[in-house]
């Protein structure tokens, strides 16, 4: 029951996730990259609760990216942000020609 229970829940930890990520990469690109890292550590503790194996390692590199960048290693970050929405089972990014 309690397995069944966090893999019902994690369907809306991921849903939040996804939406705070989209403001953690606003956050950035305003050069607000404490705040950024902060909330991605925050989103990565979210991940982390989904019981699948590739939800896990997003979580890893997402935790990486805002470590990386509160040690101003911006280059850095914006790689394993890449990385790591690439990743995320649930992410994608659709863009307009």
């Amino acid at each position: 029951m309690a397995t069944q229970l966090k893999v019902s829940v994690s369907y809306f930890y991921c849903h939040l996730a996804l939406e705070l990520c989209q403001l953690a990469r606003i956050l950035a690109r305003e050069g607000k990259h404490k705040e950024a890292a902060d909330l991605c550590l925050f989103i990565s503790s979210l991940c982390e609760k989904k019981p699948l194996y590739i939800c896990k390692l997003e979580s890893s590199i997402c935790k990486e990216s805002a470590k990386a960048r509160l040690n101003g290693n911006i280059r850095l970050a914006e790689e394993l942000c890449l990385k790591a929405r690439r990743t995320c089972p649930r992410n994608f990014e659709a863009k307009g020609g």
